[in-house]
């Protein structure tokens, strides 16, 4: 949960860091970027904080009748998500690359569940890579789609990989070499 409030709050404070570097410069598009950027988090986290205390308020359940065999887009999803990223990877001289087939395109999983965990992973990919690329890959995997992030930053020590997907848990970065990020899979 705590990704799903700070990610918003990072992007906005990044945005505002571009919009404060390109200020005095004749750079005006960076600025209408940067302000879309803020201004589409600052939405998010306002629809965030909204489902939060509807959660809490009325004990709301994930699981509704009916949305368990929706299924999402991981192009649409990823396009949507590579928008609001786009500026910040392209100020840090990195490189996106997404590479999602027809066959592994379609998940069962809610769009907001699977927004949440490629922001979360996208955001740390950004914030840790310096230099290279950030890969997002979809696969066929039998009746599963296997998503990988991978980027070329500091990854996260063995140690720490295993409390990496419990809420609350910080990780030190190691040190700067090539690191792999989670594999998700969800029915497909």
């Amino acid at each position: 949960m705590s990704h799903t409030l700070k990610t918003p709050i990072a992007m906005t404070e990044m945005a505002f860091d571009i919009i404060r570097k390109n200020i005095d410069s004749d750079d005006k598009e960076n600025i209408k970027k940067a302000n879309r950027i803020a201004l589409e988090n600052l939405g998010k986290l306002r629809k965030d904080i909204n489902n939060i205390l509807q959660e809490f308020s009325m004990d709301v359940h994930k699981d509704v009748i009916g949305k368990k065999d929706k299924k999402t887009s991981l192009n649409a999803v990823m396009a949507e998500i590579a928008n609001n990223f786009n500026i910040l990877i392209e100020n840090k001289g990195l490189r996106l690359e997404i590479v999602i087939p027809p066959d592994a395109d379609k998940v069962k999983v809610e769009d907001r569940d699977l927004k949440t965990i490629l922001n979360n992973l996208l955001d740390n990919a950004v914030k840790f890579t310096d230099k290279g690329k950030i890969s997002v890959i979809s696969r066929l995997n039998g009746e599963m789609v296997e998503l990988e992030v991978r980027d070329t930053g500091c990854g996260i020590s063995a140690k720490d990989i295993t409390g990496c997907l419990t809420s609350f848990i910080n990780a030190t970065p190691r040190s700067m070499e090539p690191a792999w990020a989670f594999d998700l899979q969800r029915n497909g």
